[in-house]
């Protein structure tokens, strides 16, 4: 292959390259991208709009129903049923405490003790 043929083979391909190329207008996808973008956000902006209200029409009056309930008609409270001054829990009786304490004075008595092994 000489230069001729190389120049002529280059010179076609390149041809052929522009003819399968459309003409492209930079400025023109430039500002189609831009444009499409702004109308997805305004979409998306609106979405959240509405999502936003909805739950403010809907739930600032039944958050509002709910924290002022009031008891259905006849059954207000009272006052409560009176507790004892003293304490539920029983107080151990003399026989049960020296009963413990003997048992405890038993324990340390057996632990003081020096273990033989068998």
């Amino acid at each position: 292959m000489n230069d001729l043929e190389t120049s002529v083979l280059t010179r076609r391909l390149r041809e052929l390259a522009d003819e399968l190329t459309p003409d492209v207008d930079v400025t023109t996808q430039v500002r189609a991208a831009r444009s499409r973008h702004r109308r997805q956000r305004r979409g998306r902006l609106a979405v959240l709009a509405t999502v936003a209200a909805t739950v403010a029409v809907v739930g600032v009056p039944t958050a509002i129903g709910v924290l002022s309930s009031q008891a259905p008609h006849g059954q207000t409270a009272g006052p409560g049923v009176s507790t004892p001054t003293t304490s539920s829990v029983p107080s151990p009786s003399s026989a049960d405490q020296s009963t413990a304490e003997d048992r405890l004075k038993a324990a340390r008595t057996a632990a003081a003790r020096p273990r033989t092994g068998g």
